[in-house]
This record gives C-alpha cells, structure tokens and sequence, in this order.
C-alpha cells in the first residue's frame, strides 16, 4: 500500500493470480491510518480515511508450493480492519497478521461520491457515515 495515499485507495481486482510458496505473513498487510493524516482544520476532527476503505478482491486465485497462507480460497475479499464496520460484514474473518480481515462476501464494494460543481474545491461533503442495522 502507498503510504502517501491518504485520501483514496482504488478498489484492487485480481483474477487468475498464482501464489506460490506465500507464508500468511507475506500475503497482505494493511496499516492503519497514521496518526499524521489527522488534519482538523481540513476533516473536523476526522482522519484522512483510506487505509480504513481498502476492498481487494480475488477470483480463480490458486496458491501453489509448500508454504500458503492459512486459507487458500479461490474466491475471496481482503478489507481494511476499519472499528466498528469490518466485524459487521457477514462471512469475514479478522487476521491479525494481515491488520485486515478475510472475506468471502459477494456483496462488498467501495462507495465514492464526487462534488462536481462549482465550488468542489471550497468545500467538503465529508464526513459522511453510513451505517447499517449491526452497527
């Protein structure tokens, strides 16, 4: 991850990748958002969030060799350890290791509203909090 990145990370897509001889540590690591990235004068008090909104996902993923990570799906999602959303989503699990959480959730996406008037520039539209009934 671009630790230069504080205010958007793309969602990550990755079909028919090969993992061979990948121990669970070297699989993934998501950090979060460092403390630097706190600009009140900018975010009122919030964070620069992108560490926290990381979705990668992968399909037709095979892992090869003697050393894999602990699961081996084919078909998965690694999502950000984001407080009180991450442990909401259905059929995902914390790896500590990774600082992220193992997903096997169809239904996950990356929501991304753009100011384009005339004064996107002058202001800001965030924070914005969406919640949902586990939360």
């Amino acid at each position: 991850m671009n630790p230069y990145a504080s205010d958007y990370i793309p969602r990550q897509e990755f079909t028919d990748t090969i993992f061979e001889d990948v121990a669970e540590g070297a699989f993934a690591f998501l950090m979060d958002p460092p403390e630097k990235w706190h600009h009140p004068d900018d975010c009122i008090g919030f964070t620069c969030t992108a560490p926290s909104n990381i979705l990668m996902q992968f399909q037709n993923t095979q892992f090869l060799g003697t050393t894999t990570p602990d699961n081996t799906d084919s078909k998965f999602q690694v999502i950000s350890d984001t407080a009180e959303v991450s442990n909401t989503m259905e059929n995902c699990a914390f790896n500590l290791v990774w600082n992220a959480w193992h997903c096997t959730n169809d239904n996950l996406g990356v929501l991304i509203a753009i100011a384009d008037d005339g004064d996107a520039f002058d202001r800001m539209v965030s924070p914005v909090w969406l919640t949902n009934e586990a939360t």
